[in-house]
């Protein structure tokens, strides 16, 4: 049985009202102007919005989360939320229509080569599209898209009953009486529709229908379906909202949608967690900066005495080298930089690839520092976010020597290692191989579906860790 909240705004001509995640009821008023209105604890507050593409329609509106989408006259798409701790909505544009993409029944569409690509106002297509490729439902009615599927309907009024299948792992499909808005949240398995004067709730994982409930609404004829909280459901009458409380025991899974609820209540909870997020960072920043206060005596010793250790190893491996780069076999030259050239090469003993590293050896000592010191840091980052140091030696190959260690058609390197009286040496680094530079896998992904988003996050916090580490372990 509904009960009138009389605390909520009427409807009058010309308004639609959605309900977001956390309760918040947005008005919208087409006349005399598009604006958007919420009543809060007795206050209420408006804003001007552009005008919808279709002005008497609701179509270009749905809801994610906490935030209202709509898409205006001009094929844009903006998103508005509201803070009841400021009373403020705040409208902000998302993003511009593209050519080959259409509004419908809540829901935007994209047509490919490979058919036509379905997703919310609120997903990028690209990454979020869900391909309707099945024959005979291009044409029915799009109701919503759930959990990555798409659920369309087709009105059979020789079905009492509404029907539901599964097509395939992306399309479910609905048969029967006319029904009209529906909520479906990613948070809750459950999609809710009405029927006249039936409730019905249909469960996603089972594509199985839960029992009918009988509504009561004051003799209302037809209502409208605003949305569900736990188990609170909202609705529009024709100038007043209703609410209802879902029996208990309705569920068959109790224990698992109870589940769902507390999930559904810690999302409400998300927008309070984000306004203290960026002072928690800060603060934790300041923390991790006077614990290493603390400790920098006693850190700058240990560094000295590591920074020692490795030099003096250095030095003894320059003196004392028994490596040479005729234990190498070398492929092919692989970057040429201003200090060397690096060598693809592979270790004759265990037949292992590395990259070798060669650094003329100038008659200049400030030069030979720099090129010193370059190893002395590479041998201070053991990370897996830094391509790894190996072994280095200083060495003094003849014109000959060269020409018996280069392939022929290594010709810059060749011209690079001219012996000449400038050249003392050089130092070889043996260091980690890596198949390919960020460079060249960002030039064989140009095509942007090829670049998975769950990867671009790991490897950007793998920078950010490599950084963070060389920040910690090396000095200026």
């Amino acid at each position: 049985e509904f009960s009138e909240d009389d605390a909520l705004p009427a409807k009058v001509f010309g308004t639609s009202v959605y309900q977001t995640d956390d309760g918040t009821l947005f008005n919208y008023r087409s006349t005399p102007e598009s604006r958007l209105h919420v009543k809060w604890k007795g206050e209420e507050v408006e804003v001007a919005i552009p005008e919808l593409y279709q002005k008497f329609s609701d179509t270009e509106f749905t809801v994610y989360g906490n935030t209202l989408y709509f898409v205006t006259k001009e094929r844009k798409i903006f998103k508005a939320t509201f803070s009841s701790s400021a009373l403020t909505i705040d409208v902000s544009f998302d993003r511009q229509l593209r050519q080959d993409e259409d509004c419908e029944d809540h829901l935007l569409q994209m047509s490919t080569k490979t058919g036509t690509l379905v997703y919310r106002m609120c997903d990028d297509p690209e990454r979020d599209g869900i391909l309707l490729d099945v024959k005979g439902v291009q044409n029915w009615k799009l109701l919503s898209v759930h959990r990555g599927k798409i659920i369309v309907y087709k009105r059979n009024a020789n079905l009492a009953t509404p029907y539901a299948a599964k097509l395939n792992a992306t399309v479910i499909i609905i048969e029967g009486l006319k029904t009209g808005r529906v909520c479906a949240r990613d948070s809750s398995p459950f999609v809710y529709m009405i029927y006249g004067k039936q409730l019905r709730v249909l469960d996603t994982r089972t594509v199985e229908f839960l029992p009918t409930l009988s509504c009561d609404w004051k003799g209302r004829s037809q209502m409208e379906l605003l949305g569900v909280q736990g188990r609170v459901i909202t609705v529009l009458g024709w100038i007043e909202m209703m609410t209802a409380k879902l029996p208990a025991g309705y569920f068959k899974n109790e224990p698992e949608y109870e589940l769902t609820v507390a999930k559904e209540k810690l999302t409400e909870m998300e927008e309070m967690i984000l306004k203290y997020q960026t002072l928690f960072e800060k603060q934790k920043k300041r923390v991790r900066s006077l614990e290493m206060d603390i400790d920098k005596d006693k850190l700058a010793d240990e560094q000295q005495e590591q920074r020692r250790a490795v030099k003096r190893s250095a030095n003894a491996m320059a003196v004392n080298s028994k490596r040479t780069i005729s234990e190498f076999t070398v492929d092919k030259i692989i970057g040429i930089g201003s200090y060397g050239c690096v060598l693809k090469a592979t270790f004759i003993a265990d037949n292992r690839d590395f990259a070798l590293k060669s650094i003329p050896l100038k008659r200049s000592a400030n030069l030979n520092k720099k090129a010193l010191d370059e190893i002395l840091r590479m041998a201070l980052l053991d990370h897996d976010g830094i391509v790894q140091y190996h072994y280095s030696w200083v060495e003094h190959p003849q014109q000959d020597d060269w020409e018996g260690i280069l392939p022929q058609s290594l010709e810059h390197a060749s011209h690079y290692h001219n012996i000449s009286a400038e050249i003392g040496g050089y130092i070889f680094i043996q260091m980690e191989l890596c198949e390919q530079s960020l460079a060249e896998w960002l030039r064989d992904h140009m095509d942007m579906k090829l670049r998975k988003l769950n990867q671009i996050r790991a490897w950007f916090k793998q920078l950010v860790d490599a950084v963070e580490f060389i920040h910690r372990h090396v000095s200026s």
